[in-house]
């Protein structure tokens, strides 16, 4: 059986299927909406992986989903315990282990360029039933800084427009967009490669959010303990991983555009359409028998949303506790776009404006809505009714909630026309923590809850006793 590491998303999924916690689907799927429908029910109900064995129009090719759902599969594949994933991989990151490159690879089994390389090889799904184009959801952008050599990656989406075209949406807000303004400054192609079905680590280090200059390639060594496998690119010097199942390289064009969207994307509705890069397709190389990997967006909670708030959660975890003493731990609730944070309540009542200084710290680097503060009072973080418990008897609008108007945001967000420029956002901190004394008669009484540990020894009795009950014929 496989274990962790993980290097490649084969081995992933057969450790998930040899355990239980993945799903083969033999029936025949249509691109159009089975797999998406199937994926959308999936995760709704913390459900299993899928593997589908029999797309429509596309023998011998296998789709996988669901992978990377839930925090006890993330934290089996980053090799560390669920209870403290976000800690384990926080003190990880601090070291970071460069990639070694290889000369040869699975992911260049089969190579193809010209006209051989053409989109309509590869069973992309469609995800919603407005959206034009089938769009590549788990394709990890590839795109290397001209000057530096410094590469990032990042989870894009890609629209197949054509046989050799796609549409790349690039939020100006990230590192990415960034890159591909220097090769507009130098009047350059960017070269790009989207890497398809790569091994689960590399999917969530390429959602971290790292000082510029940081490649997330490091990151995969610091969580693994050992190098990521490289392979350098047919048609550029980009190092993609070895065990990826498809690899497709082109260049991001400086003057030629393509129209994004409809698109579901995790704001929940359909985005507008919008002029977008075009990116031109140069080469595909994938592994023989390759392996299509889906990753469903769209209404929250998806596969996306889980991946993409584990990994900013483990990066703020980090910041956080470099700038302030007393940050214990943070949650980012998956489809919220909220960050709840717990602090000290000994550093929060002696420091002022301690859970407004820690929301702005978290405001750095994420693009989230609000920043909820909470103390050790709150038992579970994970748990809205726990925070909303803390919000009810700790937090008054007039003088604990502080708003930052007009921020640059995504535009994807609906509640804030864009209309092709920057998307604007109002943000959000709100303390709820115990005030300073003079204001804590009622904490002192304490919670109303029956002892903690008579709650736990029940939880464990409720499954047996629910059992009698259906044994009882009632």
């Amino acid at each position: 059986m496989p274990e962790f590491p993980f290097t490649s998303m084969r081995d992933w999924l057969q450790y998930l299927e040899e355990n239980g916690e993945l799903v083969r689907v033999d029936q025949e799927v249509d691109l159009r909406g089975h797999i998406s429908a199937l994926a959308y029910t999936s995760v709704r109900s913390d459900g299993p992986a899928l593997l589908f064995t029999n797309i429509k129009g596309y023998p011998g090719w296998k789709v996988a989903t669901g992978a990377m759902y839930g925090r006890e599969r993330l934290a089996t594949a980053l090799g560390v315990n669920p209870k403290t994933l976000y800690h384990e991989v926080a003190a990880k990151m601090e070291q970071p282990v460069p990639p070694m490159e290889v000369s040869t690879a699975p992911c260049k089994e089969v190579i193809l360029k010209g006209d051989d390389a053409d989109l309509a090889l590869i069973p992309v799904p469609f995800t919603g039933e407005l959206e034009g184009v089938p769009n590549i959801t788990a394709g990890i952008s590839n795109i290397r800084e001209p000057d530096t050599g410094w590469q990032n990656i990042a989870v894009r989406r890609f629209g197949v427009k054509g046989s050799q075209s796609m549409s790349e949406f690039l939020n100006r807000t990230q590192q990415d967009y960034m890159i591909f303004m220097r090769y507009i400054e130098k009047g350059k192609p960017a070269p790009v490669a989207i890497i398809i079905g790569a091994d689960p680590v590399t999917y969530l280090v390429s959602q971290t959010k790292m000082p510029i200059g940081f490649c997330e390639y490091d990151l995969w060594g610091a969580i693994t303990g050992m190098p990521l496998e490289v392979v350098q690119c047919e048609t550029s010097e980009l190092l993609v991983p070895a065990s990826a199942e498809v690899i497709i390289e082109g260049e991001i064009a400086l003057d030629e555009f393509e129209v994004d969207g409809p698109f579901p994307e995790f704001e929940l509705y359909y985005t507008v359409l919008a002029r977008v890069p075009k990116v031109k397709v140069k080469c595909i190389t994938m592994r023989k028998d390759p392996l299509y990997y889906y990753l469903h967006m769209g209404a929250p909670p998806t596969e996306g949303h889980y991946i993409g708030g584990t990994m900013f959660a483990c990066a703020q975890l980090r910041a956080a506790q470099r700038a302030f003493p007393g940050v214990l731990d943070i949650h980012f609730h998956r489809w919220a776009h909220i960050v709840v944070v717990q602090v000290s309540k000994e550093v929060a009542k002696a420091w002022s404006q301690f859970a407004v200084q820690v929301g702005f710290e978290i405001f750095k680097t994420g693009a989230f809505k609000g920043v909820i503060v909470v103390d050790e009072d709150c038992e579970d973080i994970t748990n809205w009714e726990f925070v909303l418990d803390e919000i009810q008897c700790k937090f008054q609008a007039s003088k604990d909630l502080t708003i930052i108007p007009r921020v640059v945001h995504t535009e994807l967000n609906p509640s804030e026309p864009w209309a092709g420029r920057w998307g604007w956002n109002d943000r959000f901190i709100i303390d709820a923590t115990e005030p300073p004394p003079g204001y804590d008669e009622g904490y002192l009484r304490g919670k109303g809850y029956p002892p903690k540990w008579a709650r736990e020894e029940a939880e464990k009795m409720w499954p047996g006793l629910l059992q009698s009950l259906k044994g009882a014929g009632r």
